[in-house]
């Protein structure tokens, strides 16, 4: 059971469902063909992208191990047991990597690959004790990994999307770098007291809970800015569609607003960091949507 959650299988589950769900909303249908190179490729980035986000959880329980006893978040499994799972799960994801590189001449893969793992890699052994740096490092890689499949154009030049659900998907990118950014910030103030105890320097720590709820805000209210262009390019392609999505994202936009404003205990930052991933399923939902009402 231990080593099931170390690797997060909801987390993942839901990176992999995202990434089908972009897919199939850049394609603008579900007639995809399964044998088809687009679809090949499209499930080797998505499998590989969801191996190298569970080779971040195991790395960061690995460079966490003592933070998290103090915030009562251990896996614990034992660090070597940690060591050798990642390993495996790096190994794993490699010969993957290389078996469609060779595939499918799709030697842009390699870089991606290496890239990810070290950006991971570099964010547990140091960066999310910098705080600023690494929460926008995570919010890089998670909105990036919903996006995968933008990058099949690369590999396969022939390949062209919609420039119109082209530009819906970015947007939606850009929501989710933003939302992962404003959840970084508020997990971090959740581990306060064992981040403060290992010597992290995190946003709370660094500047206390006034400073911080005004940049989550700011953060905040710029990643409303851009739900307000994802609704108006909804409405550009669908008026039920953007009454839709308008529906479902209005209070919990408001909600989260609210929460961040008033946060002050470690039950409001898990309910606000809870509240922000419901808020990007619903979004995945609208995202999916637009596949049926245009």
């Amino acid at each position: 059971m231990q080593f099931i959650r170390t690797l997060r299988p909801l987390n993942l589950l839901l990176l992999f469902i995202s990434q089908i769900i972009v897919f199939f909303s850049v394609n603008g249908h579900l007639k995809i063909h399964f044998n088809s190179a687009e679809a090949h490729i499209f499930f080797l980035l998505a499998i590989c992208c969801t191996l190298v986000a569970a080779n971040g959880y195991i790395i960061n329980d690995i460079f966490d191990y003592d933070t998290d006893q103090i915030n009562v978040k251990s896996s614990k499994l034992p660090k070597k047991h940690l060591w050798l799972l990642y390993i495996l799960s790096l190994s794993a994801s490699s010969i993957l990597v290389v078996y469609g590189a060779i595939r499918y001449q799709a030697w842009s893969l390699t870089p991606i690959f290496v890239l990810g793992v070290f950006s991971l890699f570099l964010y547990s052994y140091w960066l999310q004790k910098q705080g600023t740096y690494g929460n926008v490092l995570v919010a890089i890689f998670s909105a990036c990994a919903m996006g995968i499949c933008l990058l099949i154009p690369i590999i396969l030049p022939e390949l062209r999307f919609s420039s119109e659900r082209q530009m819906m998907s970015n947007t939606f990118i850009f929501i989710a770098f933003f939302l992962s950014w404003v959840r970084e910030i508020i997990k971090d103030c959740e581990d306060e007291i064992g981040d403060r105890s290992t010597g992290y320097n995190t946003l709370i720590i660094r500047f206390g809970l006034g400073r911080t709820k005004a940049i989550s805000l700011f953060i905040w209210f710029t990643a409303c800015l851009c739900i307000l262009c994802y609704l108006y390019l909804q409405f550009k392609m669908s008026l039920p569609l953007s009454l839709f999505s308008t529906i479902l994202l209005l209070y919990p936009c408001f909600l989260v607003s609210r929460l961040i404003w008033s946060m002050e205990t470690k039950q409001d930052f898990s309910r606000l960091s809870t509240l922000l991933k419901l808020l990007m399923f619903l979004g995945l939902l609208t995202l999916g949507a637009s596949i049926f009402f245009t």
